[in-house]
């Protein structure tokens, strides 16, 4: 997908149609042309087909294209659907495409800081992920909040979380 922030820009009503139509072929050919020539405006209708579709290979293609995104646009899209309670499903991949793209996630750390202490070993390692690869933080007012959030969940924490939680608070301290 192209590496504009606009996300204003129409999207083609046949590719759209393409998209939504059901048919694996079709669903597939869409995915590959917008890989080659998308916008972000096609951004919330990939979203809505990861959640529609019943074929593996469209889901796997769907979460390659998402981390490959290179438009700064992606990143509130992507934080969205993690917070999305209709994409749990899909948390880990969608993380993980998080720290593929390369794109900067630090407006989002308290979402991920939450990903990493609510969820099982295997989101939160994609959420630390994130974290570890953030080139910037937030306000250090921001992350002293999340220290705070890792802190507690400490109190409870078991196993291997408590190893991430450490780690991750000496990241973000």
């Amino acid at each position: 997908m192209e590496a504009t922030g606009n996300t204003s820009r129409k999207t083609d009503a046949a590719l759209v149609s393409q998209l939504e139509s059901g048919v694996e072929s079709h669903v597939l050919e869409a995915i590959a042309q917008l890989r080659e020539s998308g916008t972000p405006a096609y951004l919330p209708v990939l979203g809505e087909t990861l959640l529609a579709t019943t074929f593996p290979e469209v889901r796997k293609r769907l979460l390659a294209l998402f981390g490959e995104l290179k438009s700064v646009a992606a990143v509130p899209f992507l934080a969205g659907l993690l917070s999305d309670v209709r994409f749990v499903a899909f948390r880990k991949e969608l993380a993980g495409a998080c720290w593929q793209n390369g794109l900067d996630f630090s407006p989002h750390l308290p979402l991920f800081v939450d990903l990493v202490i609510e969820n099982e070993i295997e989101i939160a390692f994609e959420a630390f992920t994130v974290i570890e690869n953030l080139d910037h933080f937030p306000a250090p007012e921001i992350c002293e909040k999340e220290v705070v959030k890792i802190n507690r969940a400490l109190q409870t924490a078991e196993g291997n979380k408590v190893y991430l939680l450490q780690e991750l608070r000496g990241i973000i301290a």
